[in-house]
């Protein structure tokens, strides 16, 4: 598969037309629609090896840990998010008051 996405990205065959204008001489014009359509054919390659192999070929999803504090303590400071408009406003959590 991946031998053949390297094909069809290195083929600029299609990709440049020679048409005549109203005097008659040769233009070259870009042929859009055979660029797309390539980047299509290798696209839908590159979905298929994920679908068939996740783990080599999918997308891979990180995760990112965040920590308000270094120190943890049985009174963890939680932040609420309300509505818009309004302020946030900490809460403290297991805590004696």
């Amino acid at each position: 598969m991946f031998e053949q996405c390297l094909a069809i990205a290195d083929d600029d065959s299609g990709d440049v037309t020679i048409v005549t204008d109203g005097k008659g001489n040769a233009v070259e014009r870009v042929d859009h629609e055979n660029i797309q359509r390539s980047r299509l054919r290798v696209d839908t390659r590159k979905w298929m090896a994920a679908k068939l192999a996740p783990k080599k070929y999918g997308d891979r999803v990180m995760h990112e840990q965040q920590f308000l504090h270094a120190h943890a303590t049985p009174a963890t400071l939680i932040v609420c998010q309300y509505p818009e408009g309004e302020t946030l406003r900490p809460m403290v959590v297991g805590s004696t008051l």
